[in-house]
C-alpha cells in the first residue's frame, strides 16, 4: 500500500501526467521558497492506517473512470473534474 502513496505512482495514469500534474507544477506546491515540495499524497492521503485503507478503497471509484473511458480526454476530464474532486 505503501508504494501507492508515491507522487510516482500517482501520475503514471495519463489523466494524472497530462491534466493535474501540469498544473501542479505551476503552483507554489511545486516551487517555492523553501525548495520543500508538497507532493500528492502529503494532502490526499491520510496517515493514520485505517484512514488511509478507506480512502484506497475510495480511490476504486478513480479506476472505474479509468477504465470506462470517462475521463480519457481532457474535455470528459474536465466534465468529472468537480465531481471526482468533491469525492478526494
Amino acid at each position: 500500500m505503501e508504494w501507492t502513496n508515491r507522487e510516482s505512482f500517482c501520475i503514471s495514469c495519463h489523466e494524472m501526467r497530462d491534466y493535474l500534474f501540469t498544473e501542479y507544477k505551476r503552483t507554489v506546491h511545486y516551487h517555492n521558497g523553501s525548495g520543500v515540495r508538497a507532493t500528492c499524497p502529503d494532502c490526499h492521503v491520510p496517515r493514520d492506517w485505517l484512514h488511509k485503507v478507506e480512502r484506497k478503497v475510495m480511490a476504486v471509484n478513480e479506476l472505474f473512470h479509468k477504465i470506462t473511458g470517462s475521463i480519457s480526454s481532457k474535455a470528459r476530464f474536465e466534465a468529472r473534474r468537480e465531481q471526482l474532486g468533491e469525492q478526494v
